[in-house]
């Protein structure tokens, strides 16, 4: 790809831009992963507001739009939400563009209120327990065991349930896990399989993200068989299907966000290593040396083929005189 343009001398030149064109599409690119991403978190967020007003309010049904981030936001909202302990179930119905929700729930929404600082409560009691921590990963378990030690499988849904009975499903363990781990200064959220009909945790340790299925830890007589787990190990334990719910989602987005902007600034600074020569060649009589491969171009085949020049006669020695 080439462009001519004139120096101040009059003189033609054609500089290469193949760096700048590559550069250019790159600037592209990053501008279209940035839109795009936009775009997936506000649909994602528009979603998520729609179902935590449903639950605070005890609605039984509602709208969103048909597609995956609408489905991951209603999912985040009833199971990474520890504040909603009332959404028991969660079934949908598409239609076309659009996607009915129904929420079930195990309590009404005039005890929402009384209940949830009851729950606030009982969060701040058990994490008052914990011994002084600095190191995420000593967090991280001191929770997991807390729960296998002080709870058993059986009876309610949420994690205020387990918290008064001292029994609970997967989602009353999810729940109760994500909030002892926020409270402790954790990133955790939750992970949904549908196929499974399960729910576990996801926990950020030190920079990474791990499974952590405390139900299937305190059920399976192996206090760590599901603990701290990576994707492909949770394969191999018969975790499939899952869709993240959780913070996870948001790192994601954010880690997009980055990528995007330096993807940005990586290409400005290509863009101007790339203009800053090419005004110096124009601007001046001579391309300067940089990283462009610039020719003079001939302006006519006159200067291309000069004709040879005949050469100067010296002057010989002085004629005598007489």
């Amino acid at each position: 790809m080439c462009f001519i343009i004139r120096g101040r001398d009059q003189c033609w030149h054609t500089v290469r831009l193949n760096y700048l064109f590559i550069q250019v599409v790159i600037l592209l690119l990053a501008a279209a992963a940035f839109v795009c991403n936009l775009l997936y978190q506000r649909g994602y967020r528009e979603a998520f507001d729609v179902a935590y007003d449903a639950a605070v309010n005890g609605r039984p049904s509602f709208t969103v739009k048909n597609n995956d981030r609408a489905r991951t936001a209603v999912l985040a909202c009833a199971f990474s939400t520890p504040e909603i302990f009332t959404v028991s179930r969660v079934r949908y119905q598409e239609s076309g563009k659009e996607m009915t929700v129904w929420f079930e729930y195990n309590e009404t929404a005039q005890n929402y209120l009384i209940n949830l600082a009851d729950f606030k409560a009982r969060v701040l009691s058990v994490a008052a327990a914990a011994p002084p921590m600095t190191d995420e990963a000593e967090k991280a378990k001191w929770v997991h065991d807390y729960l296998v030690d002080h709870y058993s499988y059986g009876g309610g849904y949420s994690a205020l349930s387990i918290l008064r009975d001292g029994q609970g499903v997967c989602q009353a363990y999810t729940g109760l896990y994500t909030a002892l781990c926020r409270e402790l200064g954790l990133e955790c959220g939750a992970v949904v399989s549908d196929t499974m009909h399960h729910t576990w945790n996801t926990v950020r340790v030190n920079g990474e993200w791990y499974h952590v299925d405390v139900t299937w830890d305190d059920t399976s007589g192996e206090r760590y068989k599901y603990y701290m787990k990576n994707d492909a190990e949770m394969v191999t334990l018969q975790h499939y299907g899952w869709r993240d719910t959780g913070p996870a989602l948001a790192l994601i987005t954010k880690r997009g966000r980055r990528m995007t902007w330096g993807a940005l600034a990586l290409s400005a600074v290509a863009v101007l290593y790339v203009l800053i020569p090419l005004l110096k060649a124009f601007f001046a009589k001579e391309p300067p040396a940089g990283p462009l491969s610039m020719q003079r171009v001939p302006r006519s085949e006159e200067d291309a083929f000069p004709p040879p020049q005949e050469p100067s006669a010296t002057p010989g020695p002085p004629a005598p005189r007489g």
